[in-house]
């Protein structure tokens, strides 16, 4: 089954243009899933250090009282993540 999402990952990100990455993350900001095209995605954004930020991020996010969060966007240097 993960060997299926992975396939099913990279034909995206070789799909949608600009797409260079996708991560699945549990609520702490561990990656579960990670597929990358290697040559364009920098190497920082895919770190646990960068991605456990995430977490905190929801949470506080929800403190703003509009409801539960399920995907946040951020900008990382020149990409959106």
């Amino acid at each position: 089954m993960v060997e299926d999402l992975r396939r099913q990952f990279s034909d995206l990100i070789n799909m949608v243009d600009g797409l260079h990455a996708i991560v699945v993350t549990d609520r702490e900001g561990v990656p579960v899933l990670k597929v990358a095209d290697e040559k364009a995605t920098p190497v920082t954004a895919l770190r646990l250090k960068f991605l456990s930020t995430s977490g905190t991020t929801l949470d506080q996010a929800s403190k703003l009282g509009l409801s539960t969060n399920r995907t946040i966007v951020s900008m990382y240097s020149n990409y959106q993540v």
